[in-house]
């Protein structure tokens, strides 16, 4: 995946997760809560590649 892709994708897992979140504040809801920490872990991971991937091409 090249990191323009990458991008939309963390933008996209950030948007879900506080989509997430806002649907738990609204609802008093839960039990998935660990669905919002998720998109984030993935988010996490996506940008450590992409931090990687430039800092290889910058040496």
């Amino acid at each position: 995946m090249d990191n323009n892709n990458k991008i939309n994708s963390v933008i996209y897992c950030i948007e879900c997760s506080l989509a997430r979140m806002k649907w738990y504040q609204e609802t008093g809801e839960t039990r998935f809560f660990d669905d919002s920490a998720a998109y984030l872990d993935v988010a996490n991971i996506y940008i450590r590649e992409i931090i990687n991937e430039n800092s290889k091409s910058t040496n």
